[in-house]
């Protein structure tokens, strides 16, 4: 945190300097309250001049305020709109962090929501001028990335004192993403064939459209829980496709060019394309998260949770807190519908857990009768429908698959493995199959 602090050295403010202009953090200047903790109004000297601010006093009781206090320093600082709320400078000292804006004397738009006293021109010009922060947030020609807000709500709309025009605050927990297309062009630097490949785009008025290549064999998801199509699907198959998948993965989260990396948020049976000679890849990437070179997705805190319940990282859903080991448990969710030959959703497994297939089989797995879980044409295959697992090459292959399944859908991200070891890991099944098969 404090290597990254440094990059803003020349916004540092003393806390001498905060609590003086404060009053020593006064009741009477407190101007609001939120999960942060407290804003408060102050007269500040800065560069020989004497300047009304608000300073944002974030709670560090909370383990992930010192990412909110960072994201906010970091956003605003590259930020220059007359609709923004204007960063002076910060504070991190003490155990103190500190956000020092300018001050806007007339509070948020939620004071006002029930005043008889704002005119419909006022109104319009509010509304406009949010409009148009939003816009510079989304569309700014002189970056290369959009801000996404995560926060627009009545308390960070502020009024300024002069034309009542918006000003929006509240960016702790903003996130950066490049365009649409750029985010997919990104992939293309790539020339594996493990992401579907981006054949062009057009961006034109209101249209947004990317044109990918067509998977002959449709989705993932069309097979699953239908016993005569899963049928194609041998063992080798099987670990072939996810193989592929977990080359794609591997390939966001650590072999970009440039140290970039991608979170895809949405890895699911129904995001897995199957070319014609059945090889697999990712699409959909709308929802991804874009990280540039050296930005840690430690520092990634998301109020929503996207994707589908079945597919979301347990932890991420209870703390927001988004890394690459969130799609290490989702893939993990996808290994384990291609050993069951269902999908996550099924009946079967919702009877049991709302979230589905994933604590469905950590639960047999701690049992010991998640070979009960397994698809009976895997069994059929492997052993003609005797299934004995004591010995053997395919008792190797199995178990390791297993093995490297239970990790991914760990409960705690730090006890999931990395994509590049779920690789080594799944090319060992393989490995283990294909030796059996040349010796029978």
């Amino acid at each position: 945190m404090s290597s990254t602090i440094a990059k803003f050295a020349h916004l540092q403010i003393p806390l001498e300097d905060v609590v003086k202009a404060t009053n020593s953090f006064h009741h009477d200047n407190i101007i609001g309250q939120g999960d942060f903790g407290r804003a408060y109004k102050g007269r500040l000297l800065r560069s020989g001049r004497l300047m009304n601010i608000a300073a944002r006093r974030f709670d560090c009781k909370h383990g992930d305020e010192d990412l909110k206090f960072l994201r906010e320093i970091s956003i605003l600082s590259h930020l220059s709109h007359p609709n923004l709320l204007s960063i002076i400078g910060f504070c991190d000292e003490k155990d103190e962090k500190i956000v020092v804006t300018t001050y806007e004397a007339n509070e948020s738009i939620r004071h006002y929501l029930h005043s008889p006293n704002l005119t419909w021109t006022q109104i319009l010009r509010i509304c406009v001028s949010a409009a148009r922060a939003l816009s510079y947030l989304h569309y700014d020609e002189g970056r290369d990335y959009a801000i996404i807000h995560c926060n627009i709500n009545s308390d960070t709309i502020l009024l300024d004192e002069k034309n009542l025009e918006a000003k929006l605050s509240g960016f702790e927990h903003s996130i950066k993403q490049l365009e649409y297309y750029k985010d997919e062009i990104s992939l293309c630097e790539y020339n594996g064939t493990m992401e579907s490949n981006l054949l062009g785009f057009s961006a034109e008025a209101s249209e947004l459209i990317l044109v990918i290549d067509n998977f002959s064999n449709g989705f993932l998801d069309s097979y699953l829980g239908e016993v005569n199509k899963m049928r194609i699907f041998t063992w080798e198959k099987r670990l072939k496709i996810c193989i592929d998948v977990a080359h794609a993965l591997n390939y966001l989260h650590c072999e970009m060019e440039d140290q970039k990396m991608i979170i895809n948020r949405d890895i699911c049976c129904f995001n897995i394309g199957l070319d014609e000679k059945w090889g697999a890849k990712i699409v959909n990437f709308w929802i991804s998260i874009f990280l540039p070179p050296n930005q840690e997705d430690d520092a990634l805190y998301l109020n929503v949770s996207p994707g589908r319940t079945s597919y979301i990282d347990p932890e991420y859903e209870l703390t927001r807190k988004l890394k690459r080991e969130s799609d290490v448990y989702s893939f993990g969710v996808v290994l384990f519908e291609i050993l069951c030959g269902r999908l996550a959703t099924d009946p079967i497994y919702k009877k049991e857990s709302d979230r589905g297939l994933a604590v469905v089989a950590r639960q047999s797995f701690c049992s010991g009768t998640l070979e009960e879980m397994i698809d009976p044409i895997i069994k059929e295959e492997m052993n003609e429908n005797k299934f004995i697992l004591k010995k053997g090459p395919n008792k190797d292959s199995l178990n390791t698959f297993i093995e490297i399944a239970i990790q991914c859908v760990a409960e705690a991200q730090y006890e999931r493995p990395s994509m590049k070891v779920v690789v080594r890991e799944l090319e060992k099944a393989l490995l283990f199959r294909v030796s059996h098969c040349s010796k029978t």
